[in-house]
């Protein structure tokens, strides 16, 4: 453990900025962006978060989208933005250093938000690059309720 986090120190991924940017202000702008996408929904408005030659991941499937519209059919083809999915609801949080967004679907009928998934994001050039997305499993991990009450406010991690 003590050899993987000193890698880690070296190794770290971390957000990718231009120079002359505030990477910490920007990175904090472009998650919030990516919550109101994700809760409004706007799949235009996520789009244009996301790089061009994006990569999407779901471990432990060895299926990988790769393109911004690849990323989109994807979301489509699982009901993103329908009745029939839900509404969702985001928790910022962080995963190996980078930023990340535990979302919760309230499915139609549903009197409280379920976990279901953690998207952990990559940043390169001030843009979503690759989002890896984890299963409701992980979120004990991160210290994340399974379920949220809709009337009451989002937990803080």
């Amino acid at each position: 453990l003590q050899r993987a986090r000193a890698s880690l120190r070296v190794f770290k991924p971390k957000a990718e900025w231009p120079s002359g940017v505030d990477g910490a202000a920007a990175e904090r702008e472009l998650v919030q962006k990516y919550v109101a996408a994700c809760e409004q929904p706007d799949l235009a408005a996520f789009m244009s978060l996301i790089r061009e030659d994006a990569v999407q991941r779901m471990p432990p499937q060895p299926e990988i989208w790769v393109g911004r519209d690849a990323i989109l059919r994807l979301m489509v083809d699982a009901g993103f933005g329908t009745e029939e999915f839900g509404r969702v609801r985001c928790v910022t949080t962080r995963a190996n250093r980078q930023p990340a967004v535990a979302c919760y679907v309230l499915g139609k009928g549903d009197t409280t938000y379920r976990a279901l998934a953690v998207d952990v994001l990559r940043i390169e050039e001030g843009m979503i690059s690759e989002i890896v997305v984890f299963g409701p499993e992980v979120f004990g991990g991160f210290g994340l309720p399974i379920t949220l009450d809709p009337q009451q406010g989002a937990p803080t991690v």
